[in-house]
């Protein structure tokens, strides 16, 4: 489903993006060279969306998530404050042949909830060649289903020249994908799970010092 600045879209892993209209259109695309977290490659070109002649206008708004939880398999946290419960862990792209073992990135929050923080275990390189291993996103909305956040530093753009946004999207209780809100509504970056415990002591915590500014 970014690190610092401008990442290099080959270090992030699209594993299995797909668009789910009604639980039966998936579209597969391919993995990039070097999957890394934090979340998802928006690749130029990568994911092909394809859109189904008839559907509603409403399904293509990235406002209508009461209708995508309404329809789609999303998973629901007991209410919407423990959404942020949930997705607080230790996580490793699904796809990765060392899960949890080789790079697991965590996911943790400010005790306001206004700040969602995500930490690589191994630094990436982004576009300047400076390397980084968290991602600090602000948090502009949620609700029991998912997190929505705006990536400091964000250099990307959508097709209309404003800001990436994305959210991330609990799967199930220890599973979560990207979605970006310029994305057609239900697609997705390839599953995300929850490591085993003890592998967060793996991961050294990086201070507040070293987020990027608001």
């Amino acid at each position: 489903m970014q690190g610092v600045a401008a990442k290099n879209d080959a270090s992030y892993d699209l594993s299995r993006a797909r668009a789910s209209v009604t639980g039966q259109t998936t579209i597969a695309a391919s993995t990039a060279a070097t999957p890394m977290t934090p979340p998802p490659s928006e690749k130029s070109g990568l994911a092909k969306v394809i859109v189904i002649l008839g559907l509603p206008a409403l399904l293509l708004s990235a406002g209508a998530w009461y209708y995508w939880e309404t329809i789609l398999p999303v998973y629901r946290a007991p209410s919407e404050g423990a959404v942020f419960d949930v997705a607080t862990g230790v996580w490793d792209w699904q796809s990765h042949e060392g899960f949890c073992k080789d790079n697991p990135h965590t996911v943790a929050f400010t005790p306001d909830r206004k700040v969602m923080v995500i930490t690589s275990r191994r630094p990436w390189s982004d576009t300047a060649a400076a390397d980084d291993r968290v991602a600090v996103y602000d948090i502009s909305e949620h609700t029991a289903s998912y997190i929505r956040g705006h990536l400091r530093d964000e250099t990307r753009t959508t097709a209309s020249g404003k800001d990436v946004v994305r959210d991330l999207v609990l799967t199930s209780a220890d599973g979560y994908a990207w979605h970006r809100t310029d994305w057609v509504l239900g697609m997705q970056t390839g599953g995300i799970g929850r490591c085993p415990a003890g592998t967060d002591s793996l991961i050294a915590p990086v201070g507040e010092e070293h987020w990027p500014a608001p």
